[in-house]
């Protein structure tokens, strides 16, 4: 069991990501008259929790004595967390996707935010393997 899922983690992984970008996707293109305004209202709170959520995530990783490597990751992984949640009960619970629209604008700042912590972590790693 545990040689399987070492195995499927990196094409769950990808198709996780798949998934998530469709129902972006969709939600976007269903709600395109929308963007604009969904931006301007809610474009900057959802960046300043994206951003916060991300640095709770690196420092209480920090906290409990972490590598950067894991800090980094546990900071992604808390960005991108909270933007899946709130699509899938939005969309799955709630049967609602004008709701799904404020994670939906969360979940694409998510990616340039995430894209951004992913080069400064790599380029922090790499810094720290760099001989001296």
């Amino acid at each position: 069991p545990e040689a399987f899922a070492l195995w499927m983690a990196k094409p769950v992984r990808i198709a996780s990501g798949i998934v998530l970008a469709l129902v972006i996707i969709g939600l976007l293109v269903k709600e395109r008259q929308n963007i604009a305004p969904y931006f301007q209202e809610a474009g900057l709170i959802a960046l300043a929790l994206n951003i916060a959520t991300m640095l709770v995530g690196y420092y209480s990783a920090k906290l409990f004595n972490l590598d950067d490597r894991s800090a980094i990751s546990i900071s992604i992984e808390s960005g991108i967390q909270n933007g899946t949640l709130a699509i899938s009960i939005a969309v799955v619970l709630l049967n609602n996707t004008e709701f799904a629209i404020a994670p939906a604008v969360y979940g694409l700042l998510m990616l340039l935010t995430g894209g951004m912590a992913i080069y400064w972590g790599s380029q922090k790693v790499a810094r720290s393997k760099a001989p001296l």
